[in-house]
């Protein structure tokens, strides 16, 4: 395979109860206005199945929006940043997208008042971590 700078973006939608949602058709706009589509299979063959996770080329564009219907019919969509690109996407029922990994170089240590608790900044959300010490003896 040779390798390119082209962008992509692979989207994993999640059922109402937070499962695989195995049927849903996922849409992306490109910048330029054209749409690309996919279906969340459940292909599988003898001991294997597939991921279901819609993988989609864009070329050397970005998209701004992602449509995922559903097999019920229900559908959201949501806006896309150029960041959103070249990484797995796992959107929820309700169209919020999930962080499946925290990207380390944007956490900021804010502010630290004793040992056993710190605030961290990740984005635009701050997260309390509690640390717990159990010495035992």
């Amino acid at each position: 395979m040779i390798p390119n700078n082209n962008n992509w973006l692979a989207v994993t939608p999640l059922s109402q109860k937070r499962a695989l949602a195995y049927g849903s058709r996922v849409t992306v706009n490109l910048i330029d206005g054209t749409k690309r589509t996919a279906v969340i299979g459940g292909d599988c063959s003898y001991m294997c199945q597939s991921k279901p996770t819609a993988h989609i080329g864009l070329g050397n564009l970005t998209a701004n929006k992602l449509f995922v219907e559903w097999p019920n019919g229900h559908t959201v969509r949501t806006y896309l940043h150029k960041w959103d690109v070249n990484k797995t996407l796992t959107i929820s029922y309700h169209g919020v997208i999930l962080n499946n990994t925290i990207e380390l170089e944007r956490i900021t240590l804010i502010y630290q008042q004793t040992s056993s608790c710190l605030v961290l900044k990740c984005g635009n959300i701050y997260l309390l971590c509690i640390l717990i010490l159990i010495h035992f003896h």
